[in-house]
Order: C-alpha cells, then sequence, then structure tokens
C-alpha cells in the first residue's frame, strides 16, 4: 500500500542511505534520468524524513528532507555501494517493516514515473520477496521495457 501524500515516511540515516542508493540504482538503470523520475524524486523529497531513532516514535510534526538533502544521500550512497552486490546486502540490513514498505513505495513512485523496464522490476520484485511485502499489482501487469 502506498503512503498517502500527506504523510511522511520516517527512515533512519542507514534507511535513508539504503533508499537513497537504491532510487540510484533505479534511476540510472535505463541509462537516462527523465524528466518523470526528476519529478517523481522531487515529489518523494516532499513525503520522506531522515530521523533519528529515537525520533521514530515522535508523534510531533517531521519536516520532510527535500530535493537537496536527497540528492546529497543519493551522492553518499554512489559512495558507499558502488556496486549492486553492496548495495543489495545492504538492503538486506533494513529490518524495521515500516522502513521496507516505505523504501518499496517511494521506489516503486519513482520506477512508475516512465515505463518499468525488466531490471527496475527485477529489483522491486527481488526486495518485496527479501522484505516480505506484497508486491503492487500494477507491477506485475505493468507494461515494461527490456532495456
Amino acid at each position: 500500500m502506498l503512503p498517502r501524500m500527506d504523510e511522511i515516511d520516517r527512515l533512519t540515516p542507514p534507511e535513508m542511505l539504503t533508499f537513497a542508493g537504491l532510487a540510484r540504482k533505479i534511476i540510472r538503470d535505463d541509462g537516462r534520468f527523465t524528466d518523470a523520475e526528476r519529478d517523481a524524486l522531487s515529489r518523494v523529497a516532499q513525503r520522506v524524513a531522515e530521523v533519528s531513532p529515537d525520533a521514530l516514535l515522535d508523534t510531533g510534526a517531521v519536516t520532510a528532507i527535500g530535493e537537496k538533502q536527497l540528492y546529497e544521500r543519493i551522492e553518499k550512497a554512489a559512495e558507499l555501494y558502488p556496486n549492486e552486490e553492496l548495495l543489495r546486502s545492504a538492503s538486506l540490513e533494513v529490518t524495521r517493516p515500516e522502513a521496507r514498505a516505505a523504501i518499496h513505495a517511494l521506489l516503486f513512485d519513482v520506477a512508475t514515473a516512465d515505463v518499468i523496464n525488466a531490471h527496475e522490476g527485477d529489483l522491486l520484485a527481488w526486495l518485496a520477496e527479501k522484505w516480505d511485502l506484497d508486491e503492487p499489482t500494477e507491477l506485475a501487469g505493468e507494461a515494461t521495457d527490456a532495456g
């Protein structure tokens, strides 16, 4: 289930870096960063916050990370996870069910900004399997690009 647009998903710094690395993989997978993907990342930047583990329990207002900080996290994730093997290993360290669901939903939003290619679909399906998530029904029937 996708989070409502008025909700802010809260990720810890390690979860945020994993999300950023996975988002980078999705936007780079087909070799182009489309305007639709850029717009989707902008929306995502307004829906996700990086918080300390203690702040996860805080019911007060949480501020979204914003585009500048999201792109900074994506650059840092590129350094930490220079290949897919390291990125997949890092994703297995995300253990909070709420974080897993949020990350997958946010990635799905970016991937469906344009046509999902086979690599993006495979990554989303792998995450859903490893994280024991229900894969969005749109993914199974989505038109894909073999690229």
